[in-house]
């Protein structure tokens, strides 16, 4: 846990005003209302000149959870959005604006946000580089021009490009078709029109939702019974659309054609052959905006005279993720596991694994608490695999264990039945914790002001020198004694803290040995003003 993350001027006295270049860091942050967006980049390294707009109806409204207009993404691709204090969203009063993210040599990310209370929003956007994408993806960004009515003035026939890819897209927009926002009205302007395509042999790893669809709907909107994932997946397009003015376009006048070309060593599942001429392959939307998976229809696979390769075309109508792919059924719900043990309020996550009852072999693996009485249900299962057996481990998420030997397994379950069962934990010992104390100190004739107190200071942890942050317990004004199982005695760790909701760290302690099990953010509140 992020323990004396104390600087040594707070301490010590030795250093100048410790709040220099900090003015806004002991704010109290917007909780209400806020929109927590972090950038990455497919590729590993956030480009460096990330040009961050925000538009739209009610953009005026719009702070940072500091209450600025400072829009600024930190190095590490973060950003606070809240909508003002002085205003209140509701139903009735809905705030609206638009996100834009552009970086040269990258493609436009831009999404529109709507707030209708007091509920947190979260947005997580990938930059992906039009010269240098990840293996198996293309990334392009086309100017199509529109007429004064909003439609193109002429065909446009657009084809992904990375010389890499054996597979690409063929993107065709017919001449005078209009780009419709949500409420069906042409986007004035020039068109960004943003194509992706990801091939079957690496692209899997970018579906959303991990290519689950929990509550997937027919091409009427009526809810299926069962949810799925993908058995086969033979490649997928992303469509993106907004204007210069940056105005997002959901949907279009006319069906545009995307033609896939599609890897000839994807295996049907239906005829358990590679695909060929003839065969057929469902299609399948996924609504980045409403979560929605629509079960869309079916494509017929056919070969092009001119390039020999195996493609099919599909006629969309609006902006979405597009994937050709052969559903493997699931079921919504299955049994319930609660735990028996000595545990409570246990930080960590122990591993455990479904392996089919009749050959043993592993086929699902989570990361659950084992706090006395908390309760874990295993949805979205495979059908087919019907019985099965859960095993524990005693590995946990943090600093790992053993993954061979069981501490627990329970009788054989069907896994399509919502039925409950506990599962006796209590041999195992429970780790040893440590406290964290926020403890601040006023000199003698002084006493503490609590209203000037930060409202809260959140912690963090990474191995040393690795940069991978980890959340750890919260302390607050009103708890200033919290405690964790994720650090471990005689080890070392980065630890820092921060008192703004996370935008800024200024309390770093590097390759911190924890040796003992109780640790206190040591803070002289005078040179902070908490003293009065």
């Amino acid at each position: 846990m992020l323990i004396a993350i104390f600087l040594e001027c707070f301490v010590l006295g030795a250093c100048d005003n410790p709040l220099d270049g900090f003015q806004l860091l002991f704010k109290e942050p917007i909780e209400k209302s806020k929109l927590e967006i972090r950038f990455s980049s497919a590729t590993g390294k956030l480009p460096e000149d990330i040009r961050l707009t925000i538009a739209g109806k009610d953009a005026d409204k719009i702070v940072t959870n500091l209450n600025t207009k400072n829009f600024r993404i930190n190095k590490e691709g973060l950003i606070f959005l809240a909508v003002s204090p002085d205003v209140t969203p509701s139903a009735q009063s809905p705030v609206s604006f638009t996100v834009v993210a552009e970086a040269e040599g990258y493609t436009k990310i831009i999404k529109e946000f709507t707030f209708t209370d007091a509920g947190n929003q979260f947005f997580n956007p990938r930059f992906f580089s039009m010269v240098s994408p990840p293996a198996g993806v293309s990334a392009n960004q086309f100017k199509l021009v529109a007429g004064k009515n909003g439609a193109t003035t002429q065909l446009a026939i657009l084809k992904s490009e990375n010389v890499t890819k054996q597979e690409n897209v063929v993107v065709t927009v017919k001449e005078g078709t209009a780009f419709l926002n949500k409420q069906k009205q042409a986007v004035a302007g020039d068109i960004d029109l943003v194509v992706y395509h990801f091939d079957n042999r690496s692209g899997s790893s970018y579906l959303p939702e991990d290519g689950l669809a929990r509550n997937p709907v027919d091409k009427n909107n009526t809810s299926l019974t069962d949810a799925f994932s993908f058995s086969t997946m033979a490649g997928f397009a992303v469509i993106e659309a907004s204007s210069g003015t940056q105005e997002v376009a959901s949907s279009f006048s006319k069906p545009i054609a995307v033609t896939f070309e599609l890897n000839p060593a994807t295996i049907n599942p239906d005829t358990k052959a590679a695909i060929k001429a003839g065969d057929i392959i469902p299609l399948i939307s996924y609504n980045p905006d409403t979560g929605v998976w629509k079960v869309e229809g079916s494509s017929v696979i056919n070969r092009n005279t001119g390039t020999g390769k195996l493609e099919c075309t599909a006629e969309i109508g609006y902006a979405a993720y597009w994937i050709n792919g052969w559903p493997r059924w699931l079921c919504k719900q299955g049994p319930t596991v609660t735990i028996k043990s000595n545990f409570k309020d246990v930080d960590l996550y122990y591993y455990c694994e479904l392996v089919n009852a009749k050959t043993g072999i592993a086929f699902a693996g989570y990361y659950i608490s084992l706090n006395n009485t908390a309760a874990f249900q295993f949805n979205y299962l495979p059908k087919e695999t019907e019985e099965a057996r859960l095993r524990l481990f005693n590995h946990n998420h943090i600093y790992g264990g053993d993954v061979k030997k069981p501490i627990a397994e329970s009788g054989s379950l069907n896994i399509c039945e919502n039925k409950s069962f506990v599962l006796d934990v209590s041999s195992l010992p429970v780790p040893q914790a440590i406290e964290l104390v926020f403890d601040i100190t006023c000199p003698k004739g002084m006493k503490l002001d609590e209203n000037a107190i930060p409202s809260q200071m959140k912690t963090q942890f990474s191995e040393p020198g690795k940069n991978q942050w980890v959340n750890m317990p919260t302390i607050t004004k009103d708890v200033r004694v919290a405690k964790t199982y994720m650090l471990r005695i005689g080890q070392r760790y980065d630890l820092r803290a921060s008192t703004d909701g996370g935008v800024n760290w200024p309390y770093k302690q590097n390759n911190y040995l924890i040796d003992k099990r109780r640790w206190s953010f040591e803070i002289l509140g005078e040179e902070l003003g908490y003293c009065k």
